[in-house]
């Protein structure tokens, strides 16, 4: 199987909205992998489906081809490898969408065995692991260890020139984390870095809205509210611009009012 092929018509559904053909069209090349017992082909598009079902919130899904990954990985002996990590990270990822959280930390800790034994101290991988095990501390409240692991994956990021939004993704992760720490200072310094680097690279959108939105709670936690409202008002503007009228629009929209009542008390 032409594994490449593959992902090529894949990116094509993706490209034209077709999204309700996607899993017809990874099942069938699971099942031609299978036929031609293509282990590679097969460990690739049960990735491909974890990740799918866990964009559509079908976990139980996601979760049984994360058991099958494990079952081929088994069977191929590449356990040890930097493959498997990565499909471990993913399998990861699948179980702190679906909850599971202690059960995807466990995970994590299987992918940091493998690369710290396999990669150098620096690589790219070793990055997307603290990224990606900072998300996981984030939702158990845990913020200080997400500041550790964000701070590790900086540093590993800003030595690799062609990293892009990457570095300015983690560094607006960083400076959330700081933000639920209770760290300000240090989370506005962040912040503002990341908003200021998705300016430099022309990124918009929700991502670049939540860094502005963050920025925003900085100032109303230091009781600063005409920057507060400033900032608000910016991650308003930008989510509207591309998204219209939804959930998190409402939501900042809601803060805005807020801001401006603490206004009219002072």
């Amino acid at each position: 199987m032409n594994i490449n092929e593959v992902f090529s018509g894949l990116d094509k559904l993706f490209a034209e909205n077709r999204l309700p053909e996607v899993e017809r069209y990874l099942t069938q090349a699971l099942s031609d992998a299978e036929y031609e017992k293509d282990t590679d082909s097969m460990l690739a598009i049960y990735n491909e489906l974890i990740g799918f079902h866990r964009t559509t919130g079908e976990h139980d899904k996601a979760l049984y081809f994360c058991r099958q990954v494990m079952r081929l990985a088994h069977k191929m002996g590449i356990e040890d490898t930097v493959p498997y990590g990565t499909a471990l990270m993913n399998i990861a990822n699948e179980n702190r969408a679906a909850g599971n959280l202690l059960e995807a930390l466990s995970y994590c800790r299987k992918v940091y065995d493998i690369y710290s034994e396999q990669l150098g101290p620096y690589d790219i991988l070793l990055a997307g692991y603290y990224n990606n095990v900072a998300l996981i501390y984030q939702e158990l409240g845990d913020y200080d260890k997400a500041v550790d692991a964000l701070e590790h994956a900086l540093s590993i990021i800003e030595r690799h020139e062609n990293a892009g939004t990457e570095i300015v993704a983690t560094y607006a992760n960083l400076g959330e984390s700081l933000l639920r720490a209770g760290r300000l200072k240090e989370a506005q310094d962040k912040l503002t870095e990341a908003v200021r680097r998705y300016q430099l690279k022309g990124v918009r959108g929700y991502h670049y809205s939540a860094a502005l939105s963050a920025v925003a709670e900085v100032w109303y936690r230091q009781e600063d509210y005409q920057q507060a409202l400033k900032f608000y008002q910016l991650a308003a503007e930008e989510l509207y611009s591309v998204y219209g009228d939804n959930d998190t629009y409402r939501v900042i929209m809601n803060n805005i009012e807020t801001v401006k009542a603490k206004l009219q008390q002072q």
